[in-house]
């Protein structure tokens, strides 16, 4: 080229001059889109803590919902469970209140009982009985306390240390309720 005219000069300069402006225009473009892509990361990772933001207090009202759900239907288990539970000892209470009608008229009941006051007779101070039970007639009236709130069987006051031997039905019927409600599994387990 030449440089000792203007004209070649001047187009030189344009060369060197559009040189220039085309690598800081790149330059420029490469900048723009780096730029652009990290605004466009920070918006992707702002926009991901926000969903998760909102996903997680979706997530805890859902969680809210399921556990009053679940709340609600297990006392209303619980409601039908005592409901049932009931209902059974109701018609066992009834069951055996017609057994042991029964069973006091018999001569099994009259053995027991008449064996277990034989064993301690001479060492007997006073011997509880209903009132209503058919052995009251053959027991010595002196020693004999009535007490309407047995079932049967007979409670006794013995004379040394003052020992009560207890062979109620009272006492049994208590045995038998403590055995049911700790083995009859009618509860729901807590986890």
């Amino acid at each position: 080229m030449d440089y000792s005219n203007e004209r070649g000069l001047r187009k030189y300069f344009d060369e060197v001059v559009n040189k220039e402006a085309m690598d800081k225009i790149q330059k420029l473009e490469k900048d723009l889109k780096e730029m652009h892509k990290i605004e466009l990361d920070a918006v992707k990772k702002e926009l991901n803590k926000e969903k998760n933001i909102v996903l997680e207090a979706k997530k805890k009202i859902i969680y809210q919902k399921h556990q009053k759900e679940f709340n609600e239907v297990k006392r209303e288990l619980s409601l039908e469970l005592v409901k049932r539970r009931q209902e059974l000892l109701d018609e066992l209470v009834s069951e055996i209140d017609k057994k042991i009608k029964k069973y006091l008229l018999s001569k099994d009941y009259e053995n027991k009982v008449m064996e277990v006051i034989n064993k301690y007779k001479d060492n007997v101070l006073t011997i509880e009985i209903n009132s209503k039970d058919p052995i009251i007639k053959k027991l010595d009236e002196k020693l004999v306390k009535k007490n309407d709130e047995i079932i049967g069987g007979v409670s006794l006051l013995l004379k040394n240390d003052s020992v009560v031997i207890d062979a109620t039905l009272n006492s049994k019927m208590e045995e038998a309720r403590q055995w049911f409600y700790n083995n009859a599994k009618l509860f729901i387990d807590e986890e």
